[in-house]
């Protein structure tokens, strides 16, 4: 399922990982393997739990309809 344009929270996450990459790869060469490797690990991290939570949402609403 495309999560970007049904869940726009999923979008932007994603977006922030793109500008987080975009971000690091200006940083000189210590600060990027220190500060960058940190600030890519949260961003891949939130991007990981709004899908998990995107997917239990939609299995939810899955068995929901299956009742009905």
């Amino acid at each position: 399922m495309n999560y970007q344009n049904t869940f726009f929270i999923y979008h932007n996450a994603m977006c922030l990982v793109i500008e987080t990459e975009g971000v690091v790869k200006g940083f000189p060469c210590y600060y990027k393997y220190i500060l960058g490797s940190e600030m890519r690990i949260i961003a891949y991290d939130l991007l990981k739990v709004i899908g998990e939570i995107n997917l239990n949402k939609l299995r939810l609403l899955f068995h929901l309809q299956l009742r009905i």
